[in-house]
């Protein structure tokens, strides 16, 4: 069905019309031959059926005698069957096949054939054929004809019942229908042939005279008019065809000039585009030019700070105050420290330049520091601070450390923070996945301020802080810690969700995928332990420091002398080549950025050295003051055996220098830190002892947070209370401000 359909669809309009004009006379031919013959044969008929009558109408006529003269049926049979026979013999040569008187149930009671009396010889009539009337019916080349014979009362005498030769009459429909076929034929040719020029004339030329002018105008060809003279639809047609031409031609003109306004706008606004790109990336690059610059100039002194910092608390002959003194700066030192990385780090996650380090760490431990960390702060302003962890979590898990302690602390801090009855809670729960992995979900919930929906919408954009909070504590932040937080959560594919209700408290619960690592992959008895020696019976390495400060290269050499190391330092990158080939050490030590060669190529020329003399390789560690992850890696794919970032801590040094050369160490057990001392442990016989005039001008100090006036109030103290002015000389140099009001007014609430 689908060939024939597709055939069709590719004859052309002409040959359709033809085709289809064919069929319509072709039907009309056949519907009209087929009356025709039909009229023929019921004329043919009826002249057989009165040709019959004409020779048999002394028949009728015979039988009324034979009735009303004897009434014995036998011998009017026997007369009649003569008669017959003589009928018959007389029509016999114009075609007269047999007759026949009929009785009215259709028997033969006289016949041309003797032995067909008493037969009936109605068989071959159709069924339901009446004899008692006339007609005459055509089958199996025999005209059979009907003659009912009534008497002069109109009672019925019988049925004249004779046979034809058909073939006369056959003849004649023969004859006709061939003569009207030839005449069809002639017909259609001439008509077909009239029609097809008509058609031609009056309406192929003038399609196709459109289907041209379409053509043109598909291909774009819009100048040549339509032009069809005369009238009717066709021309009508042809003039509205004209008619859209010409509109067609008007709207492309117009889109054509409003083209080129267009694209004279477009290559203009692709030019400012330009511009403004190659502008955009000159701000981008100063931007990370002025963050790298930043981060070195940054991390460099602070290198000194912390460094120095970890070396002093190493003496045990420092007194309580200069150790708190050096704990202060260290724990300065580190916060200021925080806040750079929170707003460089927030740099590199809008450039997509952050990602997570993924290692094995102690989780237990990690919740352990954060419940050391916030617990003093949460006493100090009457907080119950709980730390609820599964019992079916591991020890040891595997994401990015560093950005699971930023999220806590953000979390914890600023729910201690905006907590001001109740308390806080952390709950850890792990769920197991699969063998090796799992769901770490931590939920802090307090029962502070609480965030209205609104504030639940945005507080975690970058620069965003709640009402509640700027209200009462001012923007005493960067806004950045939620921000960051949600990055470190895409960045591990994990999720935040919220729930608070404005005045009842908020629950921030973390979800992260993390792997389980294997509990003997580090080493518990490792924890709280520092490197103090070398251990016996192993090679001393040689370790040569490149850097152009001198106090980056004195914190190296404290750091590492104490356990034995041979040491050799230089300030330029030329001097260190040439003391490489003359004492080859076994590892360098180098800053990335130097004034003559920087690190990177230093430690080309190390292995070009190396190569050309068949000199040993030194195992490198890439020192840098930058921020920035993907400097690991370039300095990784340059050669670099390892990366160590400043400040330096102590641990993570030795900890390279070990793993690098394969050594052993020594270890001493790190005593855990003195704690704080709390305003509780003060009495308040203590407090009433106090003179006015000390009591008022310690609130006050402390309340303005003016470390040198608390400093002067705290040495007033010790002249009466020895034991007051330690616990309130320990929550200076922590700068617990807010403790040291709180203890003061409680004497004030007390008096009251």
């Amino acid at each position: 069905m689908t060939t024939e359909v597709q055939m069709l669809e590719r004859i052309s309009l002409k040959l359709k019309l033809l085709l289809g004009v064919a069929l319509i006379i072709i039907a009309s031919f056949a519907l009209s031959t087929w009356l025709h013959l039909y009229e023929l044969r019921i004329a043919y008929l009826n002249e057989a059926t009165n040709n019959a009558r004409t020779f048999t109408q002394e028949l009728p006529r015979e039988m009324q005698k034979l009735r009303e003269s004897n009434d014995n049926l036998n011998w009017i049979r026997k007369v009649q069957t003569i008669r017959c026979i003589e009928l018959y013999r007389s029509g016999e040569a114009q075609g007269v096949k047999f007759v026949s008187l009929l009785d009215e149930q259709g028997v033969a009671v006289a016949h041309s054939d003797v032995n067909q009396i008493g037969a009936t010889v109605t068989g071959v009539l159709p069924a339901g054929q009446s004899l008692y009337r006339g007609a005459a019916l055509l089958g199996d080349g025999i005209i059979y004809i009907l003659i009912p014979v009534t008497g002069k009362d109109g009672s019925y005498m019988g049925t004249i019942f004779m046979g034809e030769d058909a073939r006369g009459l056959e003849n004649k429909l023969s004859q006709s229908l061939m003569i009207s076929v030839l005449v069809f034929f002639l017909c259609i040719l001439l008509g077909i042939t009239g029609l097809y020029y008509l058609l031609k004339m009056f309406f192929l030329r003038p399609l196709m005279v459109l289907h041209e002018a379409a053509s043109r105008i598909t291909s774009g060809d819009l100048n040549n008019p339509v032009v069809l003279r005369g009238s009717g639809e066709i021309v009508e047609l042809a003039r509205s065809v004209d008619l859209m031409r010409i509109s067609i031609q008007s709207k492309l003109n117009e889109l054509s000039s409003y083209g080129d306004k267009l694209e004279k706008e477009v290559e203009q606004r692709t030019a400012e585009l330009a511009a403004e790109k190659e502008n955009a990336e000159a701000a981008n690059q100063a931007k990370s030019v002025f963050l790298a610059n930043m981060s070195h100039e940054i991390r460099t002194p602070m290198n000194a700070i912390l460094g120095y910092s970890q070396l002093l608390l190493r003496d045990k002959g420092l007194s309580f105050q200069q150790r708190e003194s050096v704990d202060a700066i260290s724990r300065g030192g580190t916060h200021l420290l925080a806040l750079i990385n929170d707003v460089l780090e927030m740099s590199k996650i809008e450039a997509g330049r952050l990602e997570p380090q993924l290692a094995y760490f102690n989780i237990r431990e990690v919740i352990g520091d954060m419940e050391s960390m916030f617990a003093n702060k949460a006493r100090s302003k009457r907080l119950l601070f709980r730390v609820e962890n599964d019992s079916q979590m591991p020890d040891f898990l595997i994401t990015d450390e560093g950005m699971l302690r930023q999220l806590l602390v953000n979390l914890i801090g600023n729910a201690i923070k905006f907590t001001h009855q109740g308390g806080v809670t952390v709950r850890t729960v792990f769920q197991a996945v699969t063998e090796d992995t799992g769901r770490l979900i931590i939920q802090v919930v307090d029962t502070g301020v609480g965030l209205s929906s609104e504030e639940q919408e945005r507080i975690f954009e970058p620069f965003e802080q709640s009402v509640m909070s700027s209200r009462q504590y001012g923007r005493s932040g960067t806004g950045l810690g939620l921000a960051i937080c949600c990055q470190y959560l895409e960045l591990l594919e994990g999720e935040m969700r919220l729930q608070s209700h404005l005045g009842e408290g908020s629950c921030f619960s973390v979800e992260l995928p993390v792997h389980i690592a294997d509990n003997q992959t580090r080493r518990l008895s490792e924890y709280n332990r520092r490197p103090v020696a070398l251990a016996a019976e192993q090679p001393v390495p040689k370790i040569l420091i490149v850097d152009d400060v001198a106090s980056n290269r004195d914190i190296f050499k404290a750091f590492l002398q104490p356990l034995g190391f041979r040491l050799a330092e230089v300030g330029n990158a030329t001097r260190a080549l040439e003391l490489y080939r003359s004492w080859q050490p076994d590892l360098v030590l180098m800053d990335k950025r130097m004034p003559e060669m920087d690190g990177i190529m230093l430690m080309q020329q190390i292995q070009s050295a190396a190569a050309d003399a068949r000199l040993r390789v030194p195992k490198v560690i890439l020192v840098t003051a930058s921020a920035f992850k993907d400097e690991e890696r370039v300095a990784i794919e340059a050669g670099a055996d390892a990366f160590l970032r400043k400040p330096v801590n102590e641990f993570e040094l030795l900890s390279l220098v070990g793993r690098l050369l394969r050594l052993e160490y020594v270890f001493e057990r790190i005593a855990s830190s003195e704690t704080v001392s709390l305003p509780d442990d003060i009495s308040q016989a203590q407090l009433d002892a106090l003179p006015d005039d000390l009591h008022q001008g310690l609130l006050q100090a402390s309340q303005q947070m003016n470390f040198t006036h608390c400093q002067q109030m705290i040495e007033a103290v010790r002249r009466h209370d020895s034991a007051m002015y330690d616990i309130l000389q320990k929550l200076l140099w922590h700068f617990e401000f807010e403790q040291i009001s709180e203890c003061m007014r409680r004497r004030s609430s007390y008096s009251d």
